[in-house]
């Protein structure tokens, strides 16, 4: 029986080549079209550039969403992808100001409204500071290209 199998997988492996309909032509190692337009003996500078954004309140509240998502993605108990994503939609609320509306008109939260603005106000300013490293990477790196 194992003989059988063994046969059988050398002949699917064989004949899967020739299953697939179209011409077999393996590409050259630099495509003709790009050799055609890059001039000759001209170093060519890369297409590549990572944007920069501006310093703003707006971003780094955006900023401080990403900061949380990485936070749970590296939090050493529990994290993970999903952990990352309930930190982020947690930090959306914070950055926001969506979780302090809540607490201000839930009468339990009250009492906890101005430690939930801090928390709130020390996760954009995280945000900021993570805004202000990309950018100066960003810098860096187009810099080098």
């Amino acid at each position: 029986m194992a003989g059988r199998l063994l046969i059988l997988a050398a002949a699917a492996v064989v004949v899967m080549p020739m299953a697939f309909v179209g011409p077999q032509v393996s590409s050259p190692s630099v495509p003709r079209v790009q050799r055609l337009a890059e001039p000759a003996g001209k170093p060519s500078k890369s297409s590549f550039s990572l944007t920069t954004f501006e310093d703003t309140e707006e971003n780094s509240k955006s900023a401080s969403i990403v900061f949380y998502f990485v936070l749970g993605l590296l939090f050493p108990l529990l994290g993970g992808f999903n952990l990352g994503i309930l930190l982020a939609a947690l930090g959306y609320g914070l950055s926001f100001g969506g979780i302090v509306g809540f607490a201000k008109k839930n009468e339990t939260l009250k009492p906890y409204t101005s430690s939930i603005e801090d928390v709130g106000a020390a996760g954009v300013k995280a945000g900021g500071y993570a805004l202000k490293a990309y950018n100066f990477a960003a810098e860096k790196v187009n810099g080098y290209l």
